[in-house]
Protein backbone atom coordinates (compact mmCIF):
# COMPACT_ATOMS: atom_id res chain seq x y z
CA UNK A 1 0.00 0.00 0.00
CA UNK A 2 1.64 3.12 -1.15
CA UNK A 3 1.50 6.26 0.76
CA UNK A 4 -0.05 9.63 -1.38
CA UNK A 5 2.42 11.98 0.41
CA UNK A 6 1.35 14.68 -2.48
CA UNK A 7 -1.87 15.11 -1.08
CA UNK A 8 -2.54 17.50 2.54
CA UNK A 9 -2.32 15.57 5.57
CA UNK A 10 -5.69 15.88 7.63
CA UNK A 11 -6.86 16.07 11.43
CA UNK A 12 -9.12 13.73 10.05
CA UNK A 13 -9.78 12.41 6.79
CA UNK A 14 -13.15 10.36 6.09
CA UNK A 15 -15.56 9.66 2.97
CA UNK A 16 -13.68 9.39 -0.06
CA UNK A 17 -15.44 9.67 -2.96
CA UNK A 18 -14.51 8.97 -7.01
CA UNK A 19 -16.51 10.75 -9.26
CA UNK A 20 -16.79 9.34 -13.14
CA UNK A 21 -15.24 12.56 -14.49
CA UNK A 22 -12.03 11.54 -12.91
CA UNK A 23 -11.77 13.32 -9.34
CA UNK A 24 -11.34 12.24 -6.28
CA UNK A 25 -12.89 13.70 -3.18
CA UNK A 26 -12.56 13.84 0.36
CA UNK A 27 -13.19 15.16 3.54
CA UNK A 28 -11.48 16.72 6.50
CA UNK A 29 -13.92 16.71 9.02
CA UNK A 30 -12.21 18.98 12.22
CA UNK A 31 -10.22 20.27 9.44
CA UNK A 32 -13.39 21.58 7.46
CA UNK A 33 -12.41 21.10 4.30
CA UNK A 34 -13.41 19.35 1.09
CA UNK A 35 -10.41 18.44 -0.81
CA UNK A 36 -10.62 17.31 -4.89
CA UNK A 37 -7.61 15.42 -6.23
CA UNK A 38 -7.41 14.64 -10.41
CA UNK A 39 -4.66 11.96 -10.43
CA UNK A 40 -4.09 12.45 -14.21
CA UNK A 41 -2.72 15.41 -13.62
CA UNK A 42 -1.86 15.70 -9.92
CA UNK A 43 -4.06 18.78 -9.33
CA UNK A 44 -5.70 19.29 -5.78
CA UNK A 45 -8.19 21.99 -5.28
CA UNK A 46 -9.47 22.67 -1.39
CA UNK A 47 -12.46 24.19 -0.31
CA UNK A 48 -12.44 25.38 3.28
CA UNK A 49 -15.20 25.97 5.43
CA UNK A 50 -16.14 27.26 9.06
CA UNK A 51 -16.94 24.04 10.19
CA UNK A 52 -16.84 20.57 10.70
CA UNK A 53 -17.65 19.08 7.23
CA UNK A 54 -19.67 15.14 7.56
CA UNK A 55 -18.98 14.39 3.84
CA UNK A 56 -19.62 15.13 0.58
CA UNK A 57 -21.66 13.77 -2.83
CA UNK A 58 -21.57 14.92 -6.40
CA UNK A 59 -24.77 16.67 -7.67
CA UNK A 60 -26.05 14.96 -10.95
CA UNK A 61 -26.43 17.65 -13.87
CA UNK A 62 -29.95 17.65 -13.31
CA UNK A 63 -29.57 19.33 -9.86
CA UNK A 64 -27.24 22.63 -11.63
CA UNK A 65 -23.83 20.24 -10.56
CA UNK A 66 -21.70 21.06 -8.19
CA UNK A 67 -21.02 19.46 -4.62
CA UNK A 68 -23.90 18.38 -1.82
CA UNK A 69 -22.15 18.60 1.97
CA UNK A 70 -23.47 17.90 5.15
CA UNK A 71 -21.37 20.89 7.28
CA UNK A 72 -22.45 19.91 11.26
CA UNK A 73 -25.73 20.03 11.75
CA UNK A 74 -26.76 21.43 8.15
CA UNK A 75 -27.14 20.12 4.45
CA UNK A 76 -25.38 22.39 2.03
CA UNK A 77 -24.48 22.82 -1.29
CA UNK A 78 -21.51 24.39 -2.98
CA UNK A 79 -22.14 25.99 -6.69
CA UNK A 80 -19.93 24.83 -10.06
CA UNK A 81 -16.98 26.71 -9.15
CA UNK A 82 -15.31 24.13 -6.43
CA UNK A 83 -13.27 26.18 -4.17
CA UNK A 84 -14.75 29.86 -4.76
CA UNK A 85 -15.37 31.92 -1.54
CA UNK A 86 -18.29 32.83 -0.25
CA UNK A 87 -18.98 29.60 1.44
CA UNK A 88 -22.23 27.21 0.43
CA UNK A 89 -25.64 27.74 0.70
CA UNK A 90 -27.75 25.60 3.19
CA UNK A 91 -30.70 23.73 1.97
CA UNK A 92 -31.73 21.99 5.06
CA UNK A 93 -31.21 22.30 8.80
CA UNK A 94 -32.93 18.80 9.75
CA UNK A 95 -34.14 18.34 13.86
CA UNK A 96 -31.03 16.86 15.32
CA UNK A 97 -30.58 15.95 19.13
CA UNK A 98 -28.00 18.70 20.88
CA UNK A 99 -24.63 18.08 20.58
CA UNK A 100 -24.73 15.69 17.17
CA UNK A 101 -23.65 16.05 13.77
CA UNK A 102 -23.24 14.36 10.31
CA UNK A 103 -20.73 11.70 10.13
CA UNK A 104 -20.61 10.30 6.53
CA UNK A 105 -23.50 9.98 3.50
CA UNK A 106 -23.38 7.90 0.34
CA UNK A 107 -25.84 7.83 -2.76
CA UNK A 108 -27.42 4.78 -3.38
CA UNK A 109 -26.99 3.70 -7.50
CA UNK A 110 -30.41 5.40 -8.09
CA UNK A 111 -28.83 8.35 -6.84
CA UNK A 112 -31.00 9.05 -3.67
CA UNK A 113 -28.76 10.17 -0.64
CA UNK A 114 -28.34 8.83 2.68
CA UNK A 115 -26.51 10.00 6.13
CA UNK A 116 -25.70 9.18 9.03
CA UNK A 117 -25.13 10.89 12.34
CA UNK A 118 -23.26 11.04 15.51
CA UNK A 119 -22.70 12.34 18.86
CA UNK A 120 -20.05 14.98 19.05
CA UNK A 121 -18.57 13.21 22.02
CA UNK A 122 -19.55 9.55 21.23
CA UNK A 123 -18.41 7.05 23.41
CA UNK A 124 -19.27 3.25 23.33
CA UNK A 125 -21.17 3.48 27.16
CA UNK A 126 -23.38 6.62 25.47
CA UNK A 127 -27.19 6.71 24.70
CA UNK A 128 -27.21 5.65 20.46
CA UNK A 129 -28.12 8.92 19.69
CA UNK A 130 -26.83 9.66 16.11
CA UNK A 131 -29.49 8.30 13.67
CA UNK A 132 -29.57 7.19 9.61
CA UNK A 133 -31.70 9.39 7.04
CA UNK A 134 -32.82 9.60 3.98
CA UNK A 135 -33.27 12.29 1.71
CA UNK A 136 -36.44 12.18 0.43
CA UNK A 137 -39.04 14.65 -1.40
CA UNK A 138 -36.17 17.87 -0.32
CA UNK A 139 -35.49 17.14 3.37
CA UNK A 140 -34.22 14.48 5.02
CA UNK A 141 -36.15 11.93 6.85
CA UNK A 142 -35.37 9.68 10.13
CA UNK A 143 -34.69 5.93 9.10
CA UNK A 144 -33.31 4.27 11.60
CA UNK A 145 -33.11 6.26 14.95
CA UNK A 146 -30.85 4.70 18.09
CA UNK A 147 -27.43 4.63 16.01
CA UNK A 148 -24.24 4.36 18.42
CA UNK A 149 -22.28 6.09 15.99
CA UNK A 150 -23.15 6.11 12.03
CA UNK A 151 -20.79 5.42 9.54
CA UNK A 152 -20.05 3.78 6.48
CA UNK A 153 -22.73 3.28 3.47
CA UNK A 154 -22.63 1.04 0.82
CA UNK A 155 -25.17 -1.02 -1.60
CA UNK A 156 -24.70 -4.60 -3.72
CA UNK A 157 -24.45 -4.86 -7.14
CA UNK A 158 -28.00 -5.42 -7.59
CA UNK A 159 -29.31 -2.57 -5.05
CA UNK A 160 -30.73 -4.83 -3.12
CA UNK A 161 -28.56 -4.60 -0.18
CA UNK A 162 -27.85 -1.67 1.65
CA UNK A 163 -24.53 -1.82 4.71
CA UNK A 164 -24.58 0.18 6.75
CA UNK A 165 -21.62 0.66 10.04
CA UNK A 166 -22.80 1.29 13.35
CA UNK A 167 -19.40 1.73 14.91
CA UNK A 168 -19.35 1.98 18.80
CA UNK A 169 -22.14 -1.60 17.96
CA UNK A 170 -18.98 -3.55 16.43
CA UNK A 171 -21.56 -4.03 13.37
CA UNK A 172 -22.38 -3.73 9.91
CA UNK A 173 -25.75 -4.11 9.11
CA UNK A 174 -27.18 -5.58 6.09
CA UNK A 175 -31.20 -4.47 5.11
CA UNK A 176 -33.00 -5.92 2.64
CA UNK A 177 -33.16 -2.75 0.22
CA UNK A 178 -35.80 -1.39 -2.52
CA UNK A 179 -33.86 0.42 -5.38
CA UNK A 180 -37.23 2.03 -6.99
CA UNK A 181 -38.48 3.56 -3.42
CA UNK A 182 -35.70 3.73 -1.15
CA UNK A 183 -37.42 1.71 1.39
CA UNK A 184 -35.58 -0.88 3.89
CA UNK A 185 -36.66 -4.81 5.30
CA UNK A 186 -35.63 -5.49 8.80
CA UNK A 187 -32.04 -5.62 8.85
CA UNK A 188 -29.60 -8.19 10.05
CA UNK A 189 -26.20 -8.34 10.95
CA UNK A 190 -23.62 -9.26 8.67
CA UNK A 191 -20.10 -8.63 10.17
CA UNK A 192 -18.81 -7.89 13.62
CA UNK A 193 -16.14 -7.06 14.35
CA UNK A 194 -14.46 -8.15 17.88
CA UNK A 195 -13.96 -5.16 20.62
CA UNK A 196 -10.40 -5.79 20.86
CA UNK A 197 -9.62 -5.84 17.09
CA UNK A 198 -11.11 -2.43 16.83
CA UNK A 199 -14.32 -0.84 15.23
CA UNK A 200 -15.86 -1.18 11.96
CA UNK A 201 -15.85 2.51 10.12
CA UNK A 202 -16.17 3.74 6.37
CA UNK A 203 -16.71 0.75 3.42
CA UNK A 204 -17.02 0.17 -0.27
CA UNK A 205 -18.38 -2.50 -1.81
CA UNK A 206 -16.99 -3.91 -5.41
CA UNK A 207 -17.99 -6.02 -8.05
CA UNK A 208 -18.14 -9.38 -6.95
CA UNK A 209 -20.30 -8.07 -3.85
CA UNK A 210 -17.28 -8.30 -1.54
CA UNK A 211 -17.93 -5.72 1.42
CA UNK A 212 -14.37 -4.15 2.58
CA UNK A 213 -14.09 -2.49 5.88
CA UNK A 214 -11.67 0.12 7.43
CA UNK A 215 -11.10 -1.12 10.72
CA UNK A 216 -10.72 1.77 13.22
CA UNK A 217 -7.73 1.30 15.82
CA UNK A 218 -7.15 -2.19 13.99
CA UNK A 219 -4.63 -0.65 10.87
CA UNK A 220 -6.17 -2.88 8.35
CA UNK A 221 -8.91 -2.93 6.01
CA UNK A 222 -11.37 -6.27 6.57
CA UNK A 223 -12.81 -7.88 3.46
CA UNK A 224 -16.00 -10.05 3.79
CA UNK A 225 -17.53 -12.39 1.00
CA UNK A 226 -21.51 -11.39 0.14
CA UNK A 227 -22.59 -13.73 2.46
CA UNK A 228 -20.61 -12.35 5.38
CA UNK A 229 -17.57 -14.60 5.63
CA UNK A 230 -14.29 -12.99 6.16
CA UNK A 231 -12.51 -13.26 3.33
CA UNK A 232 -8.87 -11.08 4.37
CA UNK A 233 -7.51 -8.50 6.22
CA UNK A 234 -5.46 -6.05 4.12
CA UNK A 235 -2.73 -4.26 6.31
CA UNK A 236 -2.60 -0.09 6.30
CA UNK A 237 0.77 1.19 7.59
CA UNK A 238 -0.90 3.39 10.32
CA UNK A 239 -3.29 2.79 13.14
CA UNK A 240 -6.71 4.76 12.14
CA UNK A 241 -8.28 3.57 8.80
CA UNK A 242 -11.20 5.61 8.50
CA UNK A 243 -12.60 4.68 4.81
CA UNK A 244 -11.71 3.17 1.42
CA UNK A 245 -13.47 4.01 -1.98
CA UNK A 246 -12.89 2.19 -5.09
CA UNK A 247 -11.28 4.68 -7.92
CA UNK A 248 -9.08 4.98 -10.80
CA UNK A 249 -10.47 4.71 -14.67
CA UNK A 250 -10.81 1.09 -14.29
CA UNK A 251 -12.21 1.22 -10.53
CA UNK A 252 -9.06 -0.74 -9.64
CA UNK A 253 -7.26 1.20 -7.50
CA UNK A 254 -8.97 1.18 -3.48
CA UNK A 255 -8.08 4.66 -1.84
CA UNK A 256 -8.02 4.44 2.07
CA UNK A 257 -8.12 7.47 4.47
CA UNK A 258 -6.97 7.87 8.07
CA UNK A 259 -6.48 9.46 11.01
CA UNK A 260 -4.22 10.42 13.66
CA UNK A 261 -4.44 9.17 17.24
CA UNK A 262 -2.69 10.19 20.45
CA UNK A 263 -0.50 7.84 20.82
CA UNK A 264 0.53 7.83 17.19
CA UNK A 265 3.70 9.70 16.32
CA UNK A 266 3.73 9.06 12.68
CA UNK A 267 3.88 12.01 9.69
CA UNK A 268 1.91 9.14 7.77
CA UNK A 269 -1.52 9.57 10.06
CA UNK A 270 -4.14 11.70 8.81
CA UNK A 271 -3.29 11.09 4.79
CA UNK A 272 -4.46 9.00 1.73
CA UNK A 273 -3.01 5.50 1.01
CA UNK A 274 -3.84 3.55 -2.49
CA UNK A 275 -3.23 -0.11 -3.20
CA UNK A 276 -3.97 -2.27 -6.63
CA UNK A 277 -6.83 -4.68 -6.75
CA UNK A 278 -7.53 -7.42 -8.86
CA UNK A 279 -11.89 -7.00 -8.27
CA UNK A 280 -13.07 -3.43 -9.28
CA UNK A 281 -15.43 -1.60 -7.18
CA UNK A 282 -19.23 0.13 -8.52
CA UNK A 283 -18.74 3.06 -9.61
CA UNK A 284 -20.29 5.52 -7.19
CA UNK A 285 -23.66 7.14 -8.07
CA UNK A 286 -24.21 11.13 -8.21
CA UNK A 287 -26.64 12.95 -5.92
CA UNK A 288 -30.47 12.95 -7.70
CA UNK A 289 -32.09 15.92 -6.20
CA UNK A 290 -35.26 15.36 -7.57
CA UNK A 291 -35.43 11.83 -5.54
Amino acid sequence: MRLLDDLPRCKLAEGPLWDADGFLYWVDIVGHAIHRHEPATGAVATHALDEVVGFCAVMADGGAGGTRLAAGSGAARLGRGFGEPGGPRELARPPMPSGTRFNDGKCDPRGRLWAGTMHIEARRDRAPDGALYRWQGGSLEVVEPRVSLANGLGWSPAGDILYFSDTHAGTVWAYPYDLATGGVGRRRAFAEVPLEEGVPDGLAVDASGRVTVAIWRGGKLAVFAPDGTREADIPVPVRNPTSCAFGGGDLRTLYVTTMPSSNEDDERSGRLFATAVAVPGLPSARMDPTL
